[in-house]
């Protein structure tokens, strides 16, 4: 890490990182997340919701103080509306933060986040149809 060689799951805890908060990627310049499932110190051993790759440059996600009220903010620059949603999935990572809290303005499944064969975690994704 940061150019130290060192065990990430003694590096993650001896930071003591918040497993809550993701590591970050940028895929061909969109911003992906990567959630941790657990850290096993004892083995060495860290577990993650989606895959890393050799060659990407992670970084450890930044504390958001209001998740819920980032994402509305998001969707709401985005100007999306239930109107405009044909179907949409959301993550389950993603919902738990936001359950019961009126936070996306569509409703669909809560699934694995899975796009085109790629696992991605905290992601929300949308289909809109437009007349052209």
């Amino acid at each position: 890490m940061n150019g130290v060689n060192e065990n990430f799951a003694h590096y993650i805890t001896r930071k003591g990182l918040d497993l809550k908060l993701p590591l970050v990627a940028d895929y061909y310049g969109a911003m992906i997340n990567i959630s941790f499932q657990r850290v096993d110190t004892a083995t060495g051993v860290v577990k993650l919701y989606a895959p890393v790759f050799t060659g990407v440059r992670y970084r450890y996600a930044k504390t958001v103080t209001n998740y819920v009220e980032a994402f509305k903010t998001r969707i709401k620059d985005a100007a999306l509306s239930s109107e405009q949603i044909i179907f949409s999935c959301n993550c389950v990572l993603n919902y738990l933060e936001l359950e019961s809290k009126n936070a996306i303005p569509f409703i669909g499944p809560i699934t694995f986040g899975e796009i085109a064969y790629q696992l991605l975690n905290q992601t929300l994704v949308y289909l809109t149809i437009h007349d052209v």
